[in-house]
């Protein structure tokens, strides 16, 4: 449709001057916003957090569930762009609706077929509790504190069982729930993975006959028993130790600084397995909408057959899977250090040497998240090791949804081919910076990237 989005920005020009709109400039800015995003190919950015910050000012501690003002003036646009193509607006060659339900607008050309189409607003998959990704140091127990001979982080919560519990229910409801599961080679957030952009990244991973596995984090835990109940830690050492064996803790391993009067905790749910979840649901419903099998296997079960011929998709922080941190140790530019950010091991002028994440200085709530995606030789030719590496469990999120969205790819493959803006480098890294509001992923930015060429070893 040539000329169709400069006719757009046209006719939505002259839809704000009618006087429906010019009695209300917050409906003015809304629809603008929304329209704007849409014709940008940025849907993924239209959610109701978004809309509070850009439209409406609110600050990063919106929450929808105490102010509603999201949701009282889409629903105000969606009845006076109701009325008004109803009356004067009927002869208009756009009209522009905002479906029940959600934000992205739909927007039709009465002569031509649809330009824009609504996104069906899914369920989020239930938040599960499993093992942790890299916590802060402030969300340490106040009874328990890293060991220096065996270098553990402190977990108080549910075993990992959770976790694959969460696991095989959401891919229960994918697999068996056909009539909310579109089957027609769609990406998770219903762009077409069969074309560009999404398919200038997934096609070759979608090839027919070829394997792809999942490898979700799965850190091993030492337990103990105290008077209050069960605790666990997160263990950094050797893996030569079946499940159950006794592991001897030295005296004054618990260092007692972390019981002091007066420390300060926060509750958190950025150190979980949730992540890891969200970003499996993703995957599953991308390649059981282009018919292509997958195998999702937890990382302690991963083997070297697995990684021999099949494309893998690393799910976490390489220090919690395990063959991930041993197949390409030391050969890449951009590492995750787990608790230690993401480090720029070459940086060149300009750039930041490490990525941290950020916090709340009052709630001490995760406002700022990073994540390495990392596209890495397999360990055989021909295959690729794909890595969402984010520093807290959302961030591992928010690079899974990076790379299954056309904003995303469409971002990626501009910072590498500004000129053609057409494709990525066989195999690449790039640190995304993700702002978070309430554990919700709220927008995503490429900061950094690093072309490795044809081969990055």
């Amino acid at each position: 449709m040539a000329g169709s989005l400069d006719d757009l920005h046209e006719y939505v020009e002259q839809l704000l001057k009618t006087e429906r709109f010019r009695k209300s400039p917050s409906l003015r800015q809304l629809l603008e916003y929304l329209v704007r995003k849409t014709a940008e190919g940025k849907v993924d950015e239209i959610k109701e957090s978004t809309i509070a910050m850009d439209v409406f000012g609110r600050s990063h501690e919106f929450d929808g569930r105490l102010d509603n003002i999201v949701r009282v003036q889409a629903h105000r646009l969606r009845k006076i762009l109701e009325t008004y193509y109803e009356a004067e607006g009927s002869p208009d060659k756009f009209v522009i609706t905002i479906p029940k339900g959600g934000y992205i607008p739909t927007i039709h050309h009465r002569e031509e077929p649809v330009l824009t189409e609504p996104i069906p607003v899914e369920p989020a998959p239930p938040p599960a509790v499993g093992p942790p990704e890299t916590p802060p140091p402030a969300l340490l127990s106040p009874a328990v504190a890293p060991a220096a001979r065996l270098r553990p982080r402190v977990w108080l919560a549910v075993g990992a069982a959770f976790l694959a519990g969460a696991l095989v229910a959401i891919l229960v409801l994918i697999w068996a729930a056909p009539a909310w599961v579109p089957r027609r080679h769609m990406a998770a957030d219903g762009e077409d993975v069969s074309k560009p952009p999404l398919a200038t990244f997934w096609q070759e991973l979608l090839q027919p006959g070829v394997n792809c596995v999942v490898s979700f984090t799965n850190p091993t835990f030492l337990w103990t028993q105290s008077s209050h109940g069960r605790v666990y830690f997160v263990y950094h050492g050797p893996l030569s130790a079946p499940v159950g064996t006794p592991v001897d803790v030295a005296p004054g391993d618990i260092d007692p600084e972390f019981v002091k009067p007066g420390r300060k905790f926060f509750f958190s749910d950025s150190w979980t397995g949730t992540g890891e979840v969200l970003g499996i649901y993703r995957i599953t419903r991308l390649f059981g909408d282009a018919g292509h099998p997958l195998k999702i296997l937890r990382s302690r079960t991963l083997t070297y057959e697995d990684l021999r011929d099949s494309n893998v998709i690393f799910l976490g922080s390489p220090w919690a899977n395990e063959l991930q941190n041993k197949i390409n140790p030391g050969r890449t530019p951009l590492a995750s250090l787990g608790t230690g950010g993401i480090t720029n091991l070459e940086p060149r002028p300009g750039e930041d040497a490490s990525f941290q994440s950020g916090y709340d200085p009052q709630t001490g709530a995760l406002v700022r998240s990073y994540t390495l995606i990392s596209v890495l030789p397999g360990v055989t030719a021909g295959f690729k090791m794909v890595s969402s590496a984010g520093i807290d469990t959302y961030g591992t999120a928010a690079g899974i949804d990076f790379l299954t969205s056309a904003a995303g790819l469409n971002e990626l493959i501009q910072r590498f081919d500004p000129r053609e803006r057409r494709k990525l480098p066989e195999f690449f890294q790039a640190v995304i910076q993700t702002e978070i509001v309430r554990g919700d992923p709220a927008r995503s930015t490429v900061v950094l990237v690093r072309d490795l060429g044809t081969k990055a070893r």
